[in-house]
């Protein structure tokens, strides 16, 4: 015997006691009570053992349906047990030899017969020849390719046949049990003489604390187990469904089949053919044998009423037939005669010894008979994963399979088949793991997928995984650790839930969880084993038979070759996310019944796969988080496409984050938190139970409905649930697979617009981007989502984490609340152009506004503001921004009409003004004006970036260039933003600091015209004086453009301009037309006293600056270049062109350029302010001689020209040259420009210095012609009357 065999047979005893007389009289039990007991127990086995060979025993009925009709003695023939038949048949020789042998004495061993004496020394120690069980246990647990002599094989056979069912087996039980069958009801209430008691002890051996026993138990169980014909009633009730499948022909052995064997399976017998073919005979025909014959042995003769043996021996409706033992020296040759009736066939052969009958074991019947058993598990097995074709196994088989597989749960020892498969992968993985409750099978489980562990052994681990799951009391582990909370939280009684039966692991593990995730206390062992057997079922697809059966062509197709450590599971689940392909719905709703049974939610450990694939994130990012808290799963979401993560825990997150999310219940910290607010407001029940009515996310969706209601709305979540949602909220922001609802309606849209979308989060993006296109469900889902993420932005994962540190720098109080109502991102859009604003937070900033854009309930604060407005002043209109210009417009009118109530409310009108300030920062904000200047963008401003209104900058630049519609729409917004220039983005940002400096006070509205009354200050920014500069150019291209000015100069204009504004339409510019027309009459001094002061204004304006007279631009460009180029090339304009064209007046060769230089100079006569040149040389002399002379209608300019003409008066000489120059440029422009009518006549007299001499030269004039009047008017008064005294000459 070899030293490994012998350490394996040393465990093996110690495990389960050893021999009785050995192992349980152990030297190391000092207490005289065990003593004591174990002599008793060693002296009733004895006693048994010996009764049983000496006096004559009848069959059991474990096998009464093979041998009805036969008693079985135990005679004494050549130092073996024989079986002994009834009276053999007639014209048998042979006679009953056993019936005439002596009787063995007591103290019979195994050891002393001849048949086992030489297998006996050569595998078996010494010690244990004086106890025949020790014999029994060390010869049958022998290594499979260790042969035993058949006589000895069949010795051993039948010995353990009679021992266990021999009425005395059951009397010793009694003896020794006496108080265990009385505590032990069940045991206690079965019926005496049938072997049922000892199968009770069996089933209750866990529960046996009496010593002695449990070691009888213990030991009569590895009996019992060694073969399954001596289980009671397994044969009777599994017979038919071993013949079906093929179970009784399976044998180590079975290739080596004898010449007897060979022959039986060609035998043909004519007319039988049908039936023989029906039970699955290899030829035609069958076989009706009467009779074998043996010179030397008695016969035992077994009768079948149907085909009971496994084909392809034989198939016959009706047979008797015996079968003999190896007796005498064989023939040399093989012979046979079949007879009809009550002839006989003889065979004399060489050996009968390998011929498999049933209940007489062939050399190999130590193991093949454990695959027997092994094989109806399969079958069993196959069934539930192939239902469809396949030999349905009686109930009673099934029954009785399960049970066996129950009975050998605590010592895998008593699973003969995995025994033996195992058996040398228990020395590598499990060598000092102690046999019993289970340990052995958990300590094989954990290492079922290591490298070296044999194919065979991982097949027989697999199958009786497959048991456990259904049937979880083949655990014995399980059921002995969860057993009182079972009873505890009535699982075993249950049976609502339609998933499965009661015994099935998933019901257990959905039972015991559900009161887990209620609060309730579930013992720390049962949570222990179910933590075990979750993870295993994670593992493991194959032990999931819906899986098996359901995702077959999903597995054959994209997961074949990963079976191992949940990697199939896991791709599984990549194939029902829609990144490998589509997968059937019955598939998929498999896997999402194993991760409810699972609950890799609760554990993440459970799932191995994304255990080992998330490792180092979480150790990094997760290491705070205790080890197997639920909220490691969180943690893994909230780092999910950050630099911690790695890109294989992504997919493993994902994947099962897919499942999880399509059942809120697997969120453990989510149920827990709100599971009262779904039962109150969702209607929800237990957590284990499900209804099909209930489509996935659709509690959840429920949940975050209510998530969000205000107070006023009532039916709102607790505070807690809130929060719980919200945090889920914000992890399907990151995958719109996470999102049930949302993948389900917009499959098709997906599909349609946003296949090429696939990074991170651009699904959503582009559903909110197509959203007018989608379908009218997808379209719903999509608008709900946004409209959500309007009220709280934090639900967009990533766009908070891209907006960090503009949050941190700039928002932090607002992102600090636990109530976000829109502030945050409304803070966000404020900052937009921050220093901290990168350029992922900057784009999804602007998309978000974009997408605000499409429907005014997606901007959470303005619905909440105007809600009511809008039902009631524009009820029609979704679109945001024609909700926003209709209550614009509405507040514009009742603003000009001066009403004394405003029809828009106040809150309305204040988030009015931020929506709309918010909408003058991108071209993109405004769609009609970036639809009708699309083109125009791509020509004019390709390279110049939307935001901060660069773009709407860049075509206003470019306006001379733009297409008429794009024109129209630019001139409008142009016209808006001057009515209220805190519109005007570009403005109010290059600007900002000076309004706070100047302008602190102003009201907005008039912003602009503070700025420029502060243009020319010291302090003025450069960069805001230019803005200021361009805004002025603007206003004076039209008097439209300038709200003070028109209306200031609402009666001038129609009155003196009315030829201008016939030309004129709505959505084009006049060029300065109109100013330009009322700067003339300001020259004529014809104005009203307001608009007079307004075209002050811009005559002071434009005459700093030549660009701010469009008309002097437009003719006089060419002029300036030639004649000014120097002058324009300045940066500081202070009117420099404008003299320089005065001065060179005679060298202009374009006649409108001249003549606009001319109306310069008359412009100047009226107000020396007109002339900053002139005024600037001669401010001193103005303060000194007409400091008491208002300023306008040239009064300050006439004392200046009085002082000029006064000898006394000494003027500055730069002030008395640029007076002299502008006379003599006057009476050139006199000579040049003569007066258009009598009212420019009269201004240019007014305005000469002769003006008195003029006057009174005219009024000399007039009283000459008076008087010339009067003469005339009496001599023709004298002469009419002479010529009425006339008379008629008639």
């Amino acid at each position: 015997m070899s030293r490994t065999a012998y350490n394996q047979h040393a465990r093996r005893r110690s495990e389960l006691g050893g021999g009785v007389a050995t192992a349980v009289c152990r030297p190391a039990l000092a207490i005289s009570l065990k003593m004591a007991a174990c002599r008793r127990v060693q002296l009733l086995l004895l006693l048994m053992s010996v009764s049983i060979y000496v006096c004559p025993v009848r069959g059991g009925k474990s096998q009464s349906n093979v041998n009805s009709n036969v008693n079985v003695n135990v005679p004494l023939n050549n130092g073996g047990p024989q079986f002994q038949g009834a009276a053999a048949p007639a014209g048998n020789p042979v006679q009953a030899a056993g019936a005439s042998q002596p009787r063995r004495a007591t103290g019979w061993k195994l050891a002393e017969e001849e048949a086992c004496r030489e297998d006996l020394t050569r595998l078996c120690p010494k010690h244990t020849w004086n106890n025949n069980l020790a014999v029994l246990e060390c010869l049958q647990d022998r290594k499979e390719d260790t042969e035993i002599a058949a006589d000895c094989n069949h010795l051993l056979w039948n010995y353990k046949y009679n021992l266990t069912t021999d009425p005395k087996f059951e009397s010793v039980a009694v003896e020794v049990c006496k108080s265990t069958i009385t505590e032990i009801k069940e045991c206690a209430e079965e019926e005496r003489g049938k072997g049922y008691l000892v199968s009770c002890l069996v089933d209750h051996r866990g529960n046996i604390t009496e010593y002695q026993c449990h070691q009888y138990i213990t030991k009569m169980t590895t009996i019992v187990f060694s073969d399954y014909r001596l289980i009671c009633g397994f044969m009777d009730k599994c017979r038919e469904d071993i013949n079906v499948l093929h179970c009784g022909s399976i044998s180590a052995g079975e290739s080596r089949k004898s010449k007897v064997e060979l022959f039986l399976d060609c035998v043909q017998i004519e007319g039988m053919w049908e039936r023989g073919r029906a039970f699955g005979c290899p030829s035609r025909g069958a076989l009706m044998m009467t009779e074998l014959s043996c010179p030397v042995v008695r016969p035992r003769l077994f009768v079948n009423r149907k085909c009971c043996l496994p084909p392809p021996l034989f198939c016959f409706p009706t047979v008797v037939w015996t079968a003999c033992r190896h007796g005498a020296p064989p023939p040399e040759r093989l012979s046979n005669t079949v007879m009809e009736g009550a002839g006989h066939l003889s065979l004399n052969l060489k050996s009968l010894a390998m011929i498999t009958w049933p209940g007489w074991p062939r050399p190999s019947d130590v193991h093949s008979q454990g695959e027997v058993i092994s094989c109806l598990e399969k079958g069993l097995v196959k069934e539930a994963e192939e239902p469809d074709g396949r030999h349905v196994i009686k109930e009673d088989c099934k029954k009785s399979i399960m049970r066996v597989a129950e009975l050998s749960s605590d010592d895998f020892h008593l699973d003969r088949y995995l025994y033996f498969s195992c058996r040398e992968d228990r020395e590598r993985f499990c060598e000092t793991t102690q046999a019993g409750e289970g340990r052995v099978y958990k300590c094989l489980f954990n290492h079922k997928f290591e490298e070296s562990m044999s194919e065979k052994c991982r097949d027989a681990l697999t199958t009786r995984q497959k048991l456990i799951a259904q049937d979880y009391k083949v655990s014995y582990s399980l059921a002995k650790a969860c057993k009182v909370d079972l009873r505890k939280y009535r699982c075993n009684v249950d049976t609502n839930l339609p998933r499965a039966r009661e015994a099935r692991l998933s019901y257990l593990l959905l039972c015991l969880e559900s009161a887990v995730h209620r609060g309730r206390t579930v013992s720390g062992e049962c949570q222990g084993e179910m933590l075990d057997y979750r993870r295993m079922l994670m593992e493991d697809f194959s032990l999931s038979p819906e899986i098996v059966l359901h995702c077959r062509g999903e597995i054959e197709t994209h997961c074949s070759g990963l079976h191992r450590k949940g990697r199939t599971l896991h791709c599984l689940m990549r194939v029902g996310r829609g990144d490998k392909g589509n997968v059937e719905n019955l598939c998929q709703q498999a896997l999402q019944t194993l991760i409810q049974e699972a609950d890799p939610g609760a554990d993440y450990r459970i799932d191995r796969a994304l255990n080992e694939a998330c490792e180092s994130v979480i150790q990094t990012a997760c290491k705070h988080i205790r080890n197997g808290d639920p909220m490691i799963l969180s943690c893994l979401m909230e780092h999910l496409y950050t630099e911690k993560m790695v890109e294989d825990c992504e997919h493993r997150l994902l994947e099962l984050q897919y499942f999880i999310s399509r059942d809120w219940k697997l969120d453990p910290v989510l149920y827990r938190k709100c599971q009262g607010d779904a039962s109150r407001l969702c209607h929800t029940h237990g957590w284990n139970e499900t209804s099909e009515m209930m489509p996935p996310g659709a509690i959840f969706s429920c949940l975050y409905r209510h998530a969000y209601r205000t107070e006023e709305q009532g039916r709102r979540l607790s505070r807690d649930c809130k929060v719980e949602v919200q945090r889920i909220l914000h992890q399907r922001a990151l995958d719109v697979k996470l999102d049930p609802e949302l993948q389900k309606r917009c499959m098709t849209d997906l599909g349609k617009w946003c296949s090429e979308k696939t990074d991170t989060g651009q699904e959503l993006e582009c559903l909110q981007d197509h959203l007018e296109d989608l379908v009218s469900e997808c379209r719903d889902v999509v608008g709900n989502l946004t409209e959500l993420e309007s009220e709280d932005i934090q639900i967009e994962a990533l766009l908070m984490r891209a907006c960090e540190p503009v949050i941190q720098s700039h928002c932090h109080e607002v992102a600090d609340n636990q109530v976000d109502t829109g502030d945050l991102m409304e803070c966000l859009v404020q900052n937009k152009h921050q220093k901290e604003m990168n350029e992922k937070c900057t784009v999804g900033v602007t998309h978000f506004q974009l997408i605000q854009m499409k429907d005014f309930r997606f901007s959470y604060k303005f619905k909440m503001a105007c809600k009511e407005d809008v039902l009631k002043l524009c009820s029609t209109i979704k679109k945001k921004v024609d909700v926003v210009i209709c209550l614009s417009t509405t507040v514009k009118n009742d603003t000009l009409q001066e009403v004394k109530e405003q029809r828009v409310s106040v809150k309305c009108r204040k988030q009015l003004r931020v929506e709309e300030l918010e909408m003058s920062e991108d071209i993109r904000l405004e769609p009609e004006l970036f639809d009708s200047c699309k083109q125009d963008i791509s020509r004019l401003c390709p390279n110049v970036a939307f935001g901060n209104a660069q773009v709407i900058e860049c075509l206003k630049e470019n306006k001379k260039q733009l297409a008429s519609r794009c024109h129209q729409r630019v001139f409008k917004l142009q016209e808006v933003e001057m009515m209220d220039p805190e519109l005007d983005y570009q403005l109010m940002r290059v600007c900002k600091q000076m309004i706070k400096r100047f302008c602190s006070e102003s009201d907005a509205k008039n912003m602009l015209l503070c700025l420029k009354q502060n243009k020319n200050s010291e302090l003025m920014d450069p960069k805001c004086k230019q803005m200021i500069t361009k805004r002025q150019i603007t206003q004076n291209t039209d008097y439209r453009l300038n709200p003070v000015l028109r209306k200031a100069c609402k009666a001038d204009i129609p009155k003196f301009c009315q030829v201008i504004l016939n030309k004129a339409t709505d959505d084009s510019e006049l060029e300065g037309q109109v100013i330009s027309c009322l700067k003339l009459k300001y020259a004529d001094q014809r104005l009203s006293p307001d608009c007079e002061d307004q075209i002050r204004v811009i005559l002071q304006e434009s005459a700093l600056d030549y660009r701010l007279d469009p008309q002097l631009q437009v003719h006089c460009t060419e002029e300036i270049s030639r004649l000014c180029a120097e002058e324009a090339a300045a940066q500081e304009q202070t009117g420099q062109v404008e003299e320089c064209l005065k001065v060179n007046l005679l060298k202009i060769k374009h006649d409108t350029c001249k003549k606009e230089v001319l109306n310069m100079l008359k412009e100047s006569k009226a107000d020396i302010f007109v002339d900053p040149v002139l005024h600037t040389a001669c401010a001193l002399d103005i303060k000194h001689h007409c400091a008491a002379i208002p300023p306008g209608r040239g009064r300050q300019m006439s004392c200046l020209m009085e002082a000029l003409a006064d000898k006394r008066v000494r003027l500055q000489p730069e002030c008395k040259k640029r007076l002299q120059d502008r006379i003599d440029m006057w009476s050139y422009a006199a000579k040049v420009a003569p007066a258009d009518g009598f009212s420019d006549l009269a201004m240019q007299v007014m305005a000469s210095p002769s003006k008195n001499y003029i006057l009174f030269m005219i009024a000399l004039g007039v009283c000459i012609l008076f008087l010339v009047g009067l003469l005339c008017g009496r001599i023709t008064k004298r002469v009419t009357q002479e010529l009425k005294d006339r008379e008629p000459l008639w």
